[in-house]
C-alpha cells in the first residue's frame, strides 16, 4: 500500500494502491517484499523468494508508481535487506550474507550489477551513513565496514571491524554538531 500523509497526519491511499509486486508462480510462497527503499524517484524492495528486485518509478504528483522496464531484475540467492548510496543499491544475500551492489539508471531506475559484486560475507543487515561514503554489513561476529567507490559502486574493505556481541539490527543516525546540541 502507498498513501499520502496529510497535514493532520490522516493517510489517504494513493490511487491504484495497492500495488501488485510481480512474483512468479514458481517463487517460494514466503515471498513477501521484505526491505525497501525509496529515492524519492524510484522505490526498490527485494523479492526473497523469487530471487529478484523489484522497481517502480514514482509519479510526483500522485505518488502513484509504476514498474519499471525490466522489472523484477535477478539478485543472488534471497535477497533480503536492501541499502541506498547516490546511485547504488545494496542488497543483503540471506542465504549467504554477501552484498550485491547495483547501479541505478538516474533516468529508467534499471538496475545494472556492480562489477565485482557480490561483496563481503555472513551479513545479515546492510545500512549506509548519511554521505552515501561507507556501508556497514551486519555480522552474528560484529559489524565490518566498507568504503564505497563513489563512481562504480564498488566496495572495499575499510573503517575495520566492531565486534557487537552478534547484535544484527543497525541504522545510522546523522547527529547535528555537538555545538548545535548545547
Amino acid at each position: 500500500m502507498a498513501f499520502t500523509i496529510g497535514s493532520t497526519g490522516a493517510l489517504t491511499p494513493v490511487p491504484g494502491s495497492p500495488f501488485l509486486t510481480p512474483i512468479p508462480p514458481t517463487a517460494a510462497v514466503f515471498n513477501q517484499p521484505v526491505g525497501i527503499v525509496d529515492t524519492g524517484k524510484f522505490v526498490y524492495t527485494a523479492l526473497n523468494g523469487a530471487n529478484q528486485i523489484a522497481a517502480y518509478s514514482v509519479n510526483g504528483e500522485t505518488g502513484a508508481l509504476t514498474p519499471v522496464q525490466g522489472s523484477p531484475f535477478s539478485t543472488g540467492i534471497a535477497p533480503a535487506y536492501v541499502a541506498l548510496a547516490g546511485n547504488f543499491l545494496y542488497v543483503v544475500d540471506e542465504e549467504e550474507g554477501s552484498v550485491s551492489a547495483y547501479s541505478i539508471n538516474p533516468t529508467t531506475g534499471a538496475l545494472t550489477a556492480v562489477p565485482g559484486s557480490p561483496f563481503g560475507s555472513g551479513g545479515s543487515t546492510v545500512t549506509t551513513d548519511v554521505s552515501g561514503q561507507y556501508l556497514y554489513l551486519s555480522r552474528f561476529d560484529g559489524i565490518q565496514g566498507y568504503n564505497i567507490d563513489s563512481a562504480t559502486g564498488a566496495l572495499t574493505p575499510g573503517a575495520g571491524f566492531l565486534d557487537n556481541d552478534g547484535r544484527l539490527w543497525m541504522t545510522v543516525v546523522q547527529l547535528p554538531p555537538s555545538g548545535a546540541r548545547d
